[in-house]
């Protein structure tokens, strides 16, 4: 079964680390970025939307570079947004390591990946994500 596990862990009461885990049916991975508290609630929120908005799905990415332009590294990213009429949701995920000479020098790791779910397991990951958000446990999304 395909799913995330997203992790909050504060570094203060502004900032922390997200650490996300996918697997679907042939691939895993795991990465970790810092993202604002502001950013992962105002996430949270997009999420409450119906229906999800196809110009502008429900997105986070962090990584190196300024958050007001494209990152030049994103090593974790997670956008959310519509599949087709009958209410299934495409959920991408993007996880990388950080690199800091060159990709090979380094031996970067990176997971791009896809899966299928629906609204109803959007709702109960977006109400396992406040409380992540607040300091308990993990957010779990799971696909179909």
């Amino acid at each position: 079964m395909s799913h995330i596990r997203l992790k909050y862990k504060p570094e203060d009461e502004w900032h922390g680390a997200v650490e996300v885990v996918a697997q679907t049916s042939t691939f895993s991975g795991r990465g970790s970025a810092y993202f604002s508290l502001e950013v992962m609630r105002e996430f949270s929120e997009r999420l409450k939307i119906y229906p999800l908005s196809e110009e502008a799905p429900p997105k986070i990415e962090s990584g190196f570079g300024s958050p007001s332009e494209a990152l030049k590294q994103i090593h974790v990213g997670l956008t959310i947004q519509p599949y087709s009429s009958s209410g299934k949701l495409l959920v991408v995920v993007e996880l990388a390591s950080e690199v800091w000479s060159t990709p090979n020098i380094d031996l970067q790791q990176q997971l791009r990946t896809r899966f299928l779910t629906e609204y109803w397991a959007i709702t109960e990951f977006q109400e396992s994500l406040d409380r992540t958000l607040g300091g308990n446990g993990e957010a779990f999304l799971q696909g179909l």
